[in-house]
């Protein structure tokens, strides 16, 4: 048998046959503890608490016996249902929370052990959904209700907290003005702004939005009350305490009413800062290796077609007089292309040349070299004056990285002029201990060197000034600055013992100081490191066909710069022309005279790169030897293509001029 359980002092006093009529209001009547039952197998009562019995308006002593599945039908036939599935089951726990009549709810729970069935009953709120304001009286009219809902209440303020805390980014709910009712407290480490200075000041949400983000975010705000399932958009972040920049992915749900009134918006920011760079630089970095590529063999097109034009313009005016009025036109034709052909060929360097070699180099001419390159990437509206030295400037760098610094702070400044302006760029030697505010790396010793770098543009926020040379900073918007260009400035000063400063004043300009050291010939033996070797340039020439599509894919995949051609005069054409060839590689068939007097001519027409061979259909034995003996390296044309990597790049390691 199951015991009778002592009666609960929170039992109703009514006796039997004294329960109230209606369900809604019975089960008030359940109290703190609810209602209590011991059933045998079948389902029969063998006790019953007064509280269930009164609220089953059974007495004491009649409800025994009785089966509390047909008692409940009346009251809560959902009850019944279940308690009637439990007993033909063989489950020994079940917990039920089911609607009854007159908007009741009740929490059941059975339990089955080898004497019978132990039940219990208790009024219980209803389903979040079902908690409307209708039946707001009834829900929580007794002391049970009372409870459940504290309960529950306290349930999903730990949820919300716990969630609040553990949530990588920041949930916050805006009102339509943009003040924040709440927000995780994460809300601080992105912005700035403590939790408790968002609800009373709606101005806060677009300070801490980068300004050049903010009208894309304003259009995503009247997309999102159209949008069902809300929008998403990446934007930034400035952090009004230490103006530190992130990068969010925001969610917004707009938050109306049945009219489409706009009463606020529920949202949520991921920091993906990291994500954002490291993808931006992934997709620029494949499109430059295409881009370089593309542009590399345009540029070799449009030398050739401007040495034409050169020669051409150039054999015209030596046949005309000077006073023929075609001589003049056809002087400044040949000035013109010859300027241009100058141009494609430092264009063509800047991609070929690789960073880490230093070397000497007079700072006047580095800087007069780049003037050209800036005068024609910067709008014609921006005027590019250059002011140098006097006097030689000899400084120890990588001429690389100075350009690429240089290059950089030179369209930063055009960026500055967005209407019109003048860029000075400005070379001087500094005898005198120099001091700044705000930049990056120590000065150099005495003597050193200063190149500038001067707008006359809007100049530079005060605020912005203690983060300029910091990893991502910038003020570009998201598509259009990686926020790099400023450190790697700083990097390169700091690699080569000197110091970048700035200063700046909004509405008139900005100047851009790099100090160096003054070059006193000693650096090269004082180097300890090693630099790389750039990456190796070969001139391939043969018959087109598949030998020649073969080698000249394999050696770009095994990081060589190859230009390729099929034309003898053609090849000779860029021999001529190219700085930079490491070696000429000659696919040379006997059954094509053409290849067979080249071999001949290769010594005397590139002495400085090494001469490799390799022989197409036939064997060495059948090829004049004494022109073999003039080459590098001689390959058959079965070896394989391991072999002939190897052979090739021990070849080009030993070069005395790499």
């Amino acid at each position: 048998m199951i015991a009778n359980p002592a009666p609960s002092t929170t039992e109703s006093n009514l006796g039997p046959g004294e329960g109230l009529t209606s369900p809604a209001k019975r089960r008030l009547e359940l109290g703190l503890d609810g209602g209590l039952a011991g059933l045998d197998p079948a389902g029969a009562v063998v006790w019953i608490n007064p509280t269930l019995a009164n609220w089953l308006n059974f007495g004491m002593e009649s409800a025994v016996g009785r089966s509390l599945a047909d008692a409940l039908k009346g009251q809560a036939p959902q009850c019944a249902a279940a308690l009637q599935e439990f007993l033909g089951g063989t489950q020994t726990w079940q917990q039920h929370q089911l609607p009854g009549g007159e908007g009741a709810w009740f929490n059941m729970e059975l339990a089955r052990n080898s004497a019978g069935v132990h039940f219990r009953l208790s009024s219980n709120l209803p389903a979040t959904e079902e908690l409307v304001e209708s039946g707001w009286d009834e829900s929580y009219g007794s002391p049970g209700g009372n409870r459940q809902m504290f309960v529950r209440l306290v349930r999903a303020e730990t949820q919300l907290n716990n969630l609040m805390q553990r949530w990588p980014g920041v949930i916050f709910s805006q009102r339509a003005d943009f003040s924040i009712r709440y927000a995780s407290a994460r809300i601080l480490e992105l912005t700035g702004v403590p939790e408790s200075e968002w609800s009373n000041a709606p101005q806060r949400f677009w300070q801490v939005v980068h300004e050049a983000d903010a009208e894309a975010l304003r259009r995503q705000c009247e997309a999102a009350v159209k949008t069902a399932g809300g929008v998403s958009i990446t934007y930034r972040l400035r952090n009004l305490q230490t103006n530190q920049i992130a990068y969010v992915l925001e969610h917004r749900e707009a938050v109306t009413s049945k009219t489409g009134l706009v009463l606020g918006y529920e949202c949520l920011w991921l920091d993906i800062t990291r994500q954002t760079i490291a993808e931006k630089r992934l997709s620029s970095a494949a499109w430059k290796d295409t881009l370089a590529t593309l542009t590399m063999g345009l540029a070799h097109d449009f030398g050739n077609i401007m040495s034409g034009i050169l020669s051409l313009s150039e054999l015209y005016q030596a046949q005309t007089q000077p006073d023929h009025p075609f001589h003049e036109g056809l002087g400044l034709i040949k000035q013109q292309s010859l300027q241009a052909s100058n141009l494609i060929h430092r264009i063509v360097n800047l991609h070929r040349d690789k960073t880490g070699e230093r070397s000497y180099h007079d700072l006047n001419q580095l800087v007069n070299e780049l003037t050209d390159l800036v005068r024609t990437v910067l709008p014609r509206r921006i005027r590019v004056v250059t002011e140098l030295s006097a006097s030689s400037l000899p400084v120890y760098v990588d001429s690389v990285e100075f350009r690429q610094v240089m290059l950089n702070l030179g369209l930063n400044a055009g960026d500055a002029m967005p209407q019109r302006g003048t860029l000075t760029l400005r070379t001087r030697r500094v005898t005198e201990p120099q001091t700044f505010t705000h930049g990056q790396g120590r000065f150099p010793g005495l003597p050193a060197v200063c190149v500038e770098v001067q707008d006359s543009g809007t100049g530079i926020p005060e605020r912005n000034l203690p983060f300029l040379f910091d990893p991502f900073f910038t003020t570009k918007p998201v598509n259009k600055g990686s926020g790099l260009g400023l450190y790697n400035a700083r990097v390169f000063v700091e690699k080569h013992a000197g110091a970048i400063s700035v200063e700046t004043v909004e509405g008139q300009g900005t100047t851009f100081r790099l100090w160096l050291p003054e070059a006193d010939f000693t650096e090269r033996e004082r180097a300890q490191a090693v630099p790389e070797s750039r990456r190796k340039v070969l001139l391939v020439v043969g018959s087109a066909g598949r030998p020649m599509e073969s080698v000249t894919e394999v050696l770009r995949q095994n990081d060589f710069y190859v230009m390729a051609t099929s034309s003898p005069v053609h090849f000779r054409e860029l021999l001529a022309e190219e700085a930079t060839v490491d070696a000429v590689l000659l696919l040379a068939d006997p059954g094509e005279p053409q290849w067979i007097k080249l071999m001949a001519e290769l010594p005397d027409l590139r002495a400085s790169a090494k001469l490799v061979v390799q022989l197409v259909g036939t064997h060495s034995d059948l090829v004049d030897a004494t022109a073999l003996g003039k080459m590098h390296l001689v390959l058959s044309s079965d070896t394989s293509e391991g072999e002939f990597l190897q052979r090739l790049k021990g070849l080009l390691d030993k070069s005395p001029h790499l």
